[in-house]
This record gives C-alpha cells, sequence and structure tokens, in this order.
C-alpha cells in the first residue's frame, strides 16, 4: 500500500498517509486520529464496520460536519502480477497502481471505484474489489488484524500462558 488520503473521515478533515515500502509506525498522542487511519483503510478495502472494533455502522465513520467520507487507498502492483494486462481472467490492466475509492453517505449507503494509475474506472462492484484482494493475499476480515487499543491492552495484561490463549482464541 504506497498511499491512503481521508476526506471527512471520523476526526480528519483531510490527511494523506504516504506509506513506506516495508514498515511504517503511526504514533502519536492519544486522540490524533492514528487508529482512524487504520480503519479508513480496512473500510476502504471492504471491512465491515463491527469488524473494526471502531462502529456499528458506516454512518458512524462520517466526520462530525459533512454529509460524505472519501477513503482512498493506492496500491502498488508488482511488475509480474496478473492483474496486469493479458495474463488476467478479466483482462483489467491497471498500470503501476490500483486505486481504491470508498465514498461512504451519512445515510450510510456507500460506494466503491475501482480505478487505474490514470483514474479510468474500472470496476464499481465489491466483488471486483474482494477478487483483487484474495489475489493480492489482503484478508481484511482475517483474524490476522491490527488489534484495537482496548484489545492491545487486555494481551498486554494478560498474565498467563491459557488467558494469552484465550484472547487470541477470541
Amino acid at each position: 500500500i504506497r498511499r491512503i488520503r481521508l476526506d471527512n473521515f471520523m476526526c480528519h478533515n483531510k490527511l494523506t498517509v504516504d506509506f513506506h515500502k516495508y514498515i511504517n509506525i503511526i504514533n502519536g498522542q492519544n486522540g490524533t486520529g492514528k487508529s482512524a487511519v487504520l480503519t479508513a483503510l480496512t473500510i476502504a478495502l471492504g471491512c465491515r464496520p463491527k469488524l473494526t472494533g471502531r462502529c456499528d455502522a458506516l454512518k458512524d465513520l462520517v466526520g462530525p460536519y459533512a454529509d460524505r467520507s472519501i477513503v482512498e487507498v493506492v496500491i502498488v502492483q508488482c511488475r509480474d502480477d496478473p492483474y496486469r494486462g493479458s495474463n488476467s481472467r478479466e483482462n483489467w490492466d491497471f498500470g503501476k497502481e490500483v486505486i481504491i475509492e470508498r465514498v461512504i453517505q451519512k445515510t450510510g449507503a456507500s460506494a466503491f471505484k475501482i480505478m487505474t494509475e490514470d483514474r479510468t474506472v474500472v470496476s464499481t462492484k465489491k466483488e471486483d474489489l474482494m477478487k483483487i484482494l484474495q489475489h493480492l493475499n489482503y484478508q481484511i476480515e482475517n483474524p490476522v488484524h491490527v488489534l484495537s487499543q482496548k484489545d492491545a491492552k487486555t494481551l498486554l495484561q494478560s498474565a498467563t500462558k491459557t488467558s494469552f490463549y484465550d484472547f487470541f482464541f477470541k
């Protein structure tokens, strides 16, 4: 993932984060929106709101003074990626990057756009997004995920191997 852009998402009016190729650390004071960036990433890639641990409905993610929120994620493709040309079953040629945009209305309605690097819309179907993510081995709703602050605290306070195991089993 190369970049994420947020407009009116949770506490962020406008924010763009460019990610490093290998590892990224997001730090800052409490309440500054670090977790909101991770929530935006998972929501843009199709995660259900309840699984983020931050809200029950999409409408809860729209900034307080906005009628809609936009999250855009730019994913860099590998050179030998079959989604980059005639080897692909769908024969989509995204170029070097795939752009995923999710617009969330204050009503809770949302829409996806899957775009090429020059912003040509290739699809608006979540099913197509899921195919791309599966191909890239992104498992957004997999139990392997970013821990919420509450869950991280619970993990760190696990005193025994049994409670540690129970935490992961849950």
